[in-house]
């Protein structure tokens, strides 16, 4: 049985003490590893490097953390002081390459519901140090990059509607997040133009 989150928050010291006891209290509830998703335009705060490194060390809290908070430099610091012991992976598709360069080992991305394979191939050119093929496949997924959120058409619309192009029925999105703007399938069918793919 998974230890009470009272328990840790006790035994822990008060590094952010509030996020410090609600990630506690989320690892307590599971026997499942925790990714954290440490992304602040979502969350309204950046969760400081000292939190971070503090729930690492405790079981069961996080064996990984996906960092869109876009501060890479910090983010090449979480992954020295770890130094193998946590996964670190881009949350952010854009800051991907960038991310790999500092140590990431992966993405929980957007853009790779749809540019999956232009994803994998950068990560395989980025590991064999052809960084100019890894340069070559960032270059070519820009636009899928900033298709992704908008201010007429904010993240899962625009994805939403891809996968509804590409035929897959996933509906639309809940207010008040949508109804996607006319033109989103316009540039849906722009953005997979400019990967390659025909409709």
């Amino acid at each position: 049985m998974p230890t009470p989150f009272w328990r840790y928050a006790l035994l822990q010291p008060p590094i952010t003490s509030g996020l410090h006891a609600h990630f506690t209290a989320v690892a307590a509830a599971t026997e499942k590893p925790v990714v954290l998703y440490d992304i602040p335009v979502r969350s309204g705060r950046k969760i400081s490097l000292d939190t971070l490194l503090s729930l690492f060390e405790v079981d069961n809290i996080i064996v990984g953390a996906a960092d869109a908070a876009g501060d890479v430099a910090e983010t090449a610091q979480l992954i020295a002081k770890l130094d193998g012991s946590g996964m670190v992976y881009s949350g952010e598709d854009k800051l991907t390459l960038p991310l790999l360069a500092v140590g990431a080992i992966g993405v929980i991305g957007v853009a790779t519901h749809w540019a999956g394979r232009e994803m994998s191939a950068m990560f395989d050119a980025f590991a064999r140090g052809d960084v100019a093929e890894a340069r070559r496949l960032n270059a070519l997924m820009i636009p899928s990059y900033q298709f992704e959120t908008s201010d007429d058409a904010p993240n899962p619309v625009p994805s939403k509607v891809l996968m509804n192009l590409l035929g897959l029925d996933v509906g639309t999105c809940r207010s008040p997040m949508g109804p996607a703007p006319d033109s989103l399938n316009e540039r849906a069918t722009s953005v997979l133009t400019g990967l390659g793919r025909s409709l």
